[in-house]
């Protein structure tokens, strides 16, 4: 039995579990076929020895009481204070396979050299990372309207956004910042969340813009972990934007090295991951930055990788496959885990 762990349900019939509605629906349909039980339930929902969750009847969602699930694929997006309890809660009894703790990991000294430098803004004081450009993003979610960058020249530059009258999004700079007074402007200009920066580099450039990735690597129906998705985005700091991954890579002559080595960046930052956690890690995935000169950084993991649906390819064959592959993953893992213990 698999349960979805998920935010509380909304009064919305046609999204009752907001954007990921259709991936828990498809989720529990393939379950369905792979005759395992699924079911989407909330923190509120669990109870000593049941759990109240919710499946699908008919295309209609319906609450039903279940018994506690042999497994959880965590969509809950819960601050970590909040996640690691409820993974108290069930550990005894369920296997996450997704655990929380990845942006910790993600400052693991051991992990800096595939990773670009970060750091930690918290309510009670941060410590800058030693570049002349780095980034600053809300620490729980994507939030890129409330994202910051700063610049040094020959002195600081720090750029955020605010909204004018008309509720429209403008920069919003503050200049010639010497250094001792810099973090007392950050701390102004982030009052209200704990934010995650980090250092700034060149990507390769699809029309003007800098360019990201999104790899999606998954365990499947035989426990191994492999690569099911690769999404490109162009990001202009404050705004995102998916794109086919071939663009990005067909910005080089030979673009097999170049994603062999996103490949491997990827693979072997998982066996260091689950090394630290000793555990696997059914579910990751890794903003990466490809480099002019074809190498690739890791910018963020997340233990609770969005679905960017038909922009994972151009090519529309590629993308649906893509797309089944990482839908099915997490109840073909669980039916291998079931079969392992």
């Amino acid at each position: 039995m698999l349960g979805i762990l998920s935010r509380k349900m909304s009064d919305s019939l046609a999204q009752p579990f907001r954007k990921q509605t259709r991936l828990f629906s498809e989720i529990i349909s393939y379950g369905q076929k792979q005759e395992m039980e699924v079911f989407v339930f909330s923190p509120e929902d669990i109870h000593n020895d049941y759990v109240l969750g919710y499946t699908l009847t008919e295309n209609k969602w319906t609450p039903k009481t279940f018994p506690i699930p042999a497994f959880v694929y965590d969509r809950a997006f819960l601050n970590k204070k909040s996640s690691t309890l409820i993974q108290k809660q069930l550990r005894k009894r369920s296997t996450f396979l997704n655990p929380a703790g990845l942006h910790e990991l993600s400052r693991d000294k051991l992990m800096v050299s595939r990773l670009l430098q970060t750091g930690a803004v918290e309510y009670d004081g941060m410590h800058l990372i030693d570049a002349d450009h780095f980034y600053l993003k809300p620490r729980y979610g994507s939030r890129p309207t409330r994202a910051i960058k700063v610049i040094k020249e020959s002195m600081y530059t720090v750029v955020y956004k605010v909204q004018d009258e008309e509720r429209k999004w403008i920069d919003c700079i503050v200049e010639d910042i010497p250094d001792d007074e810099l973090l007392e402007v950050i701390q102004e200009v982030t009052p209200d969340y704990g934010y995650i920066m980090h250092e700034h580099i060149e990507s390769v450039q699809v029309d003007g813009f800098q360019t990201m990735l999104r790899v999606l690597v998954q365990r499947g129906a035989h426990g191994i972990p492999h690569i099911t998705s690769i999404t490109g985005i162009t990001t202009d700091s404050f705004h995102r934007e998916t794109i086919g991954c071939e663009q990005i890579f067909s910005q080089f002559i030979d673009p097999t090295p170049v994603m062999s080595q996103v490949a491997d960046t990827a693979q072997q930052t998982l066996k260091k991951l689950e090394h630290r956690f000793k555990s696997r890690i059914a579910e990751i995935g890794f903003d990466m930055i490809v480099q002019p000169d074809g190498k690739s950084r890791i910018v963020d993991m997340h233990s609770m990788p969005a679905r960017f649906g038909s922009h994972m390819m151009t090519s529309p064959q590629r993308s649906y496959l893509a797309l089944k592959t990482s839908i099915q993953a997490p109840v073909d893992y669980a039916l291998y885990l079931s079969k392992s213990i």
